[in-house]
Formats: structure tokens, C-alpha cells, sequence
């Protein structure tokens, strides 16, 4: 009896101007690696991408395409972010290979872009307060459960979104009242779209956190950054520099040309 192709597809949102080179290079090897994977066990991968300019729609109309084509799994992953090359292989076999634990989605480890960089993980939902509780403190060398994540790095049986009525994401700014699947009271205000998501759902939710990935963000540069990185006493009122400031600076700016 021949065995049922399983298959995967990865969900790009992606409302940037064009894909980062490191992104790229990122699913590249995912993609290979899966590949090796797929091939010997019986997997097969698909990628889309959407364009848009919110964030929550995006996310709800790669969850319809994938579902028109009957994808198993369907991947999330973030284009301002970079992943190990495992990534996708870890997180088919979390949920494949633990049917104990009957998880249903799977989400790898990354940080805020902000300080204090905190882990895009939340321990529990609290129904009295209704907020997450981040996860602050963790296991590094096994999964463990966890009740909300981000979005960006998440792997979800399809099962879980068939179960629920469309938006499966939406940015809850609202104030109307929406009942929480399987939970008490109402969904909070002032939620995104993936804890959105997370609370409608509520998916069994587990955390890889071997799954280490880099969460990128778009720096801009203005002269409070000349002043602090050339310590020019100072401020956008007027500042002096020494000799031996502008010959070092002269010296740098020569330098960076140099090495581009």
C-alpha cells in the first residue's frame, strides 16, 4: 500500500519593498535540507508569498490558499527573519514524532527587536487580567508547552484552522466583544494578530527552543549617531570638534570608503 505524500507549505507575508539577502540565503538552505528530508520520508514542500500592507490579512490569505490546495502543514515564517536550515524539518518532526504530547503547533525561539529583546513566547493566558505572561524563563535543550507565541517562526496543523471561522488573525483594536474559543470570557483589546490567532484557536502550542533564530530590524542613521559614535561633545544646537577628532574621523571616513 503506497503511503500518503504529506504535505507542507511554508506562508511568506511580506510587505517590504524587496527580500533580504540573508533571508533569502536562509530559506535556501531550509529548503535544500528539507529537501533530504522530504524525499526519504514521504514530505512534499510548497512556498507562497503575499504582498499586502496588513499584516493580519496577509497571514489570512496564505492560510485560504493553503487550505484550497489541502496543505497538512502550514509555516509561517517572517521575511525579516532568519532561521537555522533545520527549521523546517524540526518543526514537522515536533509534531510528528511527539503524538503523546498530541501537539498541534510548533513555533522555533526569537526575540522582540526592542529592548529588553524579550522572547516572542508567553507561558500562560490569564482570563482575570486578560493578558500572556511572557515566558522569561526556559528550558534551552527541550520543547515545552507554551499557550501564545509570534508568528514568526510557527507551524500549525491544518486541522487547527479548520476548526475555526475566518479571520484566523486579526489585530484586536476593537473594543467589540468576541468569544474566546474554549476559554472564558472575551477575547482582550489591543491584541496582534498572531496572539489573536493563539487565543481563537488555542492550538496545543509547544516551543522549540533548539530552533534559534535572528529577528532582524531596518536601522536608520542621523547625526545624533555621529556625535555619539565619534564622542563630539554636543548636541543639534552646535558642537566643536578637536584636531585629533577630525583627524580620526577623517581617517574612518576614509577607511569605510575603502572597504565599502
Amino acid at each position: 500500500m503506497k503511503t500518503k505524500i504529506k504535505t507542507v507549505c511554508v506562508c511568506l507575508p511580506h510587505n517590504y519593498n524587496a527580500f533580504d539577502k540573508y533571508f533569502i540565503m536562509s530559506l535556501l538552505e531550509m529548503v535544500q535540507y528539507f529537501y533530504d528530508f522530504g524525499s526519504k520520508f514521504g514530505y512534499r514542500l510548497s512556498i507562497i508569498c503575499q504582498g499586502g500592507y496588513q499584516l493580519d490579512e496577509m497571514r489570512n490569505m496564505l492560510v485560504d490558499t493553503a487550505l484550497d490546495y489541502d496543505q497538512d502543514f502550514i509555516i509561517f515564517l517572517d521575511t525579516d527573519m532568519t532561521f537555522p536550515r533545520e527549521t523546517l524539518v524540526k518543526l514537522i518532526c515536533n509534531i510528528e514524532n511527539n503524538k503523546k504530547f498530541g501537539i498541534e503547533a510548533v513555533t522555533g525561539l526569537y526575540v522582540r527587536k526592542k529592548p529588553p529583546y524579550a522572547p516572542h513566547i508567553y507561558a500562560v493566558y490569564d482570563p482575570k487580567r486578560r493578558k500572556f505572561r511572557m515566558s522569561a524563563q526556559f528550558p534551552m535543550d527541550k520543547i515545552f508547552p507554551v499557550e501564545g507565541a509570534g508568528g514568526g517562526c510557527l507551524a500549525v496543523k491544518k486541522e487547527v484552522f479548520q476548526r475555526i471561522k475566518r479571520p484566523y488573525f486579526k489585530f484586536k483594536n476593537d473594543n467589540k466583544k468576541e468569544k474566546m474559543y474554549k476559554r472564558k470570557g472575551f477575547m482582550p483589546n489591543l491584541v496582534g494578530e498572531d496572539l489573536y490567532f493563539c487565543l481563537k484557536a488555542n492550538p496545543k502550542l509547544f516551543c522549540d527552543p533548539t530552533i534559534l533564530c535572528k529577528h532582524y530590524k531596518e536601522v536608520g542613521f542621523d547625526i545624533d549617531d555621529y556625535l555619539k559614535h565619534n564622542n563630539i561633545k554636543g548636541d543639534r544646537t552646535g558642537f566643536s570638534l578637536t584636531p585629533e577628532q577630525l583627524k580620526n574621523i577623517a581617517q574612518e571616513y576614509e577607511k569605510s570608503k575603502t572597504n565599502g
